[in-house]
């Protein structure tokens, strides 16, 4: 294959190191379905799933714990790494990867990286999402990630954020502002089609959509369902945590998967999605939900005011269940305000959250971001011709 140099200028050559995991497959499988519609770029795909299935050769299998982690995400990258010098760009969601193409970009200065990810450096730990596992960390532990973080994002090139929280933050990190962009990759609505009318029933139907039960808020959710709702709602529940003991009136649903028929089934069903988290990024599930004309009650945390606006939901303060059980009874004794967000929700889908217009924009950004690189390689080569 020619080199960069020499290659055809009309087409672009860009690699993809996403992850796949939960609601990150959504966005690979977006991403790549649109690709294919693009006819001036040629895409190499490295989906990253963090392990192998039992039916897969694990090439990394000698190595220990947290190195084997590790080593997996970079095997599963590799038919995207051991190309790079083919690229003109790469998009990257994984810190690992993240990490080894700020240390090549020192060096080669080629391709371009561009981190596309929700999760920013945590600059502020007294306002940024915390999940579970960074809670509990050593200090020490916790200062030498954002260490690393900050010098990746410093030297990685380009940042595309999936909310303006998270680029927000990026540009406060120290890149130069015009290397960053927020901008979703939207729902596929070739698939989240236009949603039916709600059907008519006796009882308000709830959805908690979350695999750790306990983080995305559902053991508070249950405690207002079964002292104040029980007898007005029914109550949904899809998750990967085992639960016992509920109330009447609950389903609990194992093994879903993102975007599946029987997912969307529940969606387009129910009329609330309450996402009472105490953790979270830019969750898919909220725009999911408003995409099939639930109204949505969510915590006011990371890039959900991004996503949920105040004609489509309410939001509340994280961990707060005064609050939570106020925004639970005014909407489930308001079918009139409940079907207007829902309106509302689906309408902003199509407006903003639409990724048969969203994906061609994050392509002509990448094309841009290159086309510029390009012009300045030109004019260097020119004053070193006229020196």
């Amino acid at each position: 294959m020619a080199s960069n140099n020499s290659r055809d200028n009309s087409m672009y050559h860009f690699g993809f190191i996403l992850s796949t995991l939960l609601g990150n497959k959504t966005r690979y499988d977006t991403l790549k379905k649109y690709s294919a519609r693009e006819t001036d770029i040629n895409c190499t795909w490295a989906p990253v799933r963090h392990y192998y299935l039992p039916t897969e050769t694990d090439p990394v299998a000698i190595l220990p714990g947290p190195l084997h982690t590790r080593a997996v995400v970079i095997a599963q990258a590799w038919p995207v790494l051991r190309r790079l010098r083919h690229f003109d760009a790469v998009m990257v969601h994984q810190f690992e990867v993240s990490s080894l193409l700020a240390l090549r970009a020192s060096a080669a200065g080629a391709p371009i990286i561009v981190n596309a990810h929700d999760n920013p450096p945590v600059i502020d730990p007294a306002t940024y999402p915390l999940y579970p596992e960074q809670r509990d960390k050593a200090a020490w532990r916790s200062k030498l990630r954002l260490t690393n973080d900050l010098w990746a994002v410093r030297r990685a090139g380009y940042f595309l954020g999936f909310s303006p929280w998270s680029a927000n933050i990026i540009e406060r990190c120290g890149l130069d502002p015009s290397k960053v962009v927020a901008q979703h990759v939207g729902l596929d609505l070739e698939q989240w089609h236009t949603p039916p009318e709600k059907p008519a029933t006796d009882k308000v139907k709830l959805l908690f959509v979350g695999g750790d039960f306990t983080r995305k808020g559902g053991t508070k959710l249950l405690q207002i369902y079964a002292a104040d709702l029980v007898d007005r709602c029914t109550l949904d529940i899809v998750t990967g945590t085992e639960l016992a003991d509920l109330p009447t009136g609950c389903r609990v649903f194992h093994g879903m998967t993102p975007g599946s028929p029987e997912l969307l089934n529940l969606f387009r069903q129910a009329d609330i999605l309450i996402l009472p988290t105490e953790a979270d990024l830019v969750p898919w599930v909220v725009l999911e939900a408003m995409a099939c004309g639930c109204a949505v009650i969510a915590s006011r945390i990371g890039g959900i005011p991004d996503l949920v606006s105040e004609d489509c939901g309410i939001l509340f303060d994280p961990g707060d269940s005064t609050e939570l059980r106020s925004a639970l009874l005014s909407l489930t004794g308001d079918p009139d305000r409940r079907r207007a967000m829902g309106i509302a929700g689906r309408r902003r889908i199509e407006i903003d959250f639409d990724a048969a217009r969203n994906v061609p924009r994050i392509f002509r950004i990448m094309k841009q971001w290159v086309d510029d690189r390009r012009a300045r390689h030109r004019g260097d080569g020119n004053r070193d011709r006229a020196a």
